[in-house]
């Protein structure tokens, strides 16, 4: 789940319909992004992945920059938010890949779904906000739905998969608090390809420094050129969601990443799916969606 400000102007139900559009294809490119990472993980590390998909992400983000911010694409108010911001993104999204990597994609997606709580949890120490009693149960709610998830009597706390599939929803909030902050500061087109600039310049050193398998078909390398063109569409298709509708409206259609990684998970994984995952995703998803109306309304009583 992630979560984006909204612009305060009132949109048709044209727009709207549009900028609902934008964000169900921006879910649909994330997580078949991730089963093209698991497809290809048996020939491609995560790091040459990762290296991939940073460096062919850039010419685009470069071009959406350029058109909207003209000779200002570089300029930056918060740097130091942003190289924090950076560098919890590279993280979040390296767990994530690892995590999808080494279990279910239909797992660690349902898990990514948790980063609403780790928001809720981290907010009133990196954010000084306040969170009411029912927004704390909720959270613990979450919780107790990613324990069921993950059934440690079956898994175990400490397979390496599971404790990727709980970092990256982690450092995904810390990530997203910091663009809360540079929301204020900053045009999220240019932060995003400073984002993408240092996630190559990261991986690029890795993979120089480490013996990697490169792919050897042309094959894979039109999958990690797609997945590249994939991810600066993402952004773009967030930036446009966002400006055609609010956020609220917006943040419950991200559950939908769940179907779609079901369908995935099962269509070319043969993954199964049990009753500990239904009532774990249920608790989670039932779990993060009151904690975004708890946030919604506070924020409205909040507005003159």
């Amino acid at each position: 789940m992630r979560i984006y400000r909204s612009t305060p102007r009132e949109n048709t139900s044209g727009e709207v319909f549009r900028g609902i559009v934008a964000i169900l294809v921006e879910v649909v490119l994330f997580v078949s992004s991730a089963g093209v990472a698991k497809f290809l993980s048996d020939e491609v590390s995560v790091s040459v992945f990762l290296f991939s998909r940073f460096l062919f992400s850039i010419p685009l983000l470069l071009a959406f920059a350029a058109i909207q911010r003209g000779k200002k694409l570089f300029n930056v108010v918060d740097s130091r938010t942003l190289a924090l911001r950076s560098v919890f993104g590279v993280l979040g999204i390296t767990t994530w890949l690892l995590a999808v990597s080494a279990i279910q994609i239909t797992i660690a997606t349902a898990l990514a779904q948790t980063l609403v709580v780790f928001v809720t949890i981290l907010a009133p120490v990196l954010l000084g906000e306040r969170i009411g009693v029912r927004r704390w149960l909720a959270v613990l709610l979450g919780l107790i739905g990613a324990l069921v998830l993950i059934d440690p009597r079956g898994s175990g706390w400490f397979e390496l998969g599971i404790l990727y599939a709980i970092a990256a929803p982690f450092f995904a909030a810390v990530m997203f608090i910091l663009l809360r902050k540079l929301g204020s500061t900053d045009e999220p087109v240019t932060t995003s390809t400073y984002y993408n600039v240092f996630g190559f310049v990261v991986f690029a050193g890795w993979c120089a420094l480490s013996d990697q398998n490169w792919p050897s078909r042309y094959e894979t390398w039109i999958l990690l050129i797609g997945c590249g063109i994939a991810a600066s569409l993402q952004q773009f298709l967030i930036a446009y969601g966002h400006k055609l509708a609010p956020a609220s409206l917006l943040a419950p259609f991200q559950y939908f990443a769940v179907p779609i990684s079901i369908f995935i998970g099962i269509a070319f994984f043969d993954e199964s799916i049990t009753l500990n995952f239904v009532v774990g995703t249920s608790i989670i998803v039932a779990s993060t969606y009151y904690i975004l109306v708890r946030e919604r309304r506070a924020k409205s009583r909040l507005r003159p």
